[in-house]
């Protein structure tokens, strides 16, 4: 028998499945791989740097479906630039400041969509307007990615912000915190509005450009040690229409995967209940214990990540081996469905041959045998 695609044992792992190797995903900030030309990284004929997915046999990728969500899509008011950033305004009415020659999270100064009001008069530009937003470009794009990457063999998704990321995009954390969570009204209306326009805007894009094997909802639930809501009010605001969105794509023959960085681990079960079937990337440095999730969850979620990045960034190949051996033959021994992930995207202050060290440890110890 030949070897298993990476497309098979990612599925195996969401069917339940813990006899074949662990997974394999990471990301990498934009400047990493340019950075590692220097270091001997390889290129294809034309001079660019080889797809990190097929240098480092990754499992899982994502062939798109990212749309614009905001309000009143297309909006990009330009309100002051220089040679490091740009000042702007989005579709939101948000106001931004944004690196131009690096990677980084945009500074928000400030919010229009501060009352109920305000949002009512958004609301309408939101409701029913897939079509403008899945526009042909992104339809196009989307299409060769998941024909590129389904030839090949990889286990495909597509990926989008969710309500909580939306929420705080679109009214900041004051407004959020202190009136949105506080008025169950607008919060559930907000909820359900974007529901509906993720569900209208993925079924078009799922006849238009194919279906892949999954979802990747990015929501960041947690800080450092704590969650930004107590559970019980997201299980009453967020989680009735999480288990809406899993339903919807679990119709259709998808799994769904839910990305928050910062602290999870008391509303995990709650999300395994919702209906979430991975959950990533478990970091450490904010307070979770990947191999706690994984004896409380059992075998309710496929855990992805619970690898400090950090490790890889101080080039000691002993604590690098240490470190990778001990997520993977634990997560393992403890009978977790496990993809092997880095807890942040991979930045240019690791170098490129520890993170292949890091991924020849990794394959020594993934193999099936460490089951027995």
């Amino acid at each position: 028998m030949g070897m298993k695609l990476s497309r098979d044992i990612v599925k195996d792992l969401f069917r339940g499945d813990k006899s074949g190797r662990v997974g394999l995903v990471c990301d990498f900030w934009d400047e990493t791989i340019p950075s590692w030309l220097a270091q001997g990284y390889p290129v294809d004929d034309d001079g660019s740097p080889v797809h990190p997915a097929e240098h480092f046999n990754l499992d899982m990728l994502c062939a798109g479906g990212w749309f614009d969500w905001k309000c009143r899509p297309g909006i990009h008011d330009v309100l002051e630039e220089n040679k490091d950033s740009q000042t702007f305004r989005d579709g939101n009415g948000v106001t931004r400041k944004q690196w131009k020659l690096r990677s980084g999270t945009s500074e928000k100064i400030s919010f229009s969509m501060n009352s109920f009001e305000e949002w009512q008069k958004c609301r309408a530009c939101v409701v029913c307007s897939a079509e403008k937003r899945v526009d042909k470009e992104v339809i196009n794009t989307t299409r060769v990615n998941l024909k590129r990457w389904r030839e090949k063999g990889k286990w495909t998704f597509y990926g989008h912000q969710f309500l909580w990321e939306n929420m705080r995009d679109s009214f900041g954390e004051i407004t959020l915190c202190e009136k949105v969570m506080n008025d169950r009204a607008w919060a559930s209306d907000y909820c359900s509005v974007y529901t509906d326009l993720y569900k209208e805007a993925f079924t078009l894009l799922i006849d238009s450009a194919g279906k892949p094997d999954g979802i990747w909802l990015y929501e960041d639930l947690g800080y450092n040690n704590a969650t930004f809501c107590s559970p019980g009010m997201y299980e009453e605001i967020l989680f009735p229409f999480y288990s809406e969105i899993t339903d919807f794509f679990h119709r259709l023959g998808m799994a769904v995967v839910m990305h928050s960085c910062g602290f999870v681990e008391t509303i995990a079960g709650m999300m395994a209940d919702a209906g979430i079937d991975g959950l990533h990337p478990l970091e450490v440095n904010a307070g979770n214990d990947p191999l706690k999730m994984a004896g409380e969850i059992g075998d309710k979620m496929v855990l992805i990540g619970g690898f400090d990045t950090a490790i890889l960034e101080t080039g000691d190949r002993e604590r690098i081996r240490k470190a990778v051996e001990d997520i993977v033959k634990r997560m393992r021994y403890a009978g977790a469905r496990y993809v092997f992930c880095p807890s942040s995207p991979i930045s240019p202050k690791v170098r490129y041959d520890d993170f292949r060290y890091a991924l020849d440890v990794f394959r020594e110890c993934a193999s099936p045998a460490l089951n027995n």
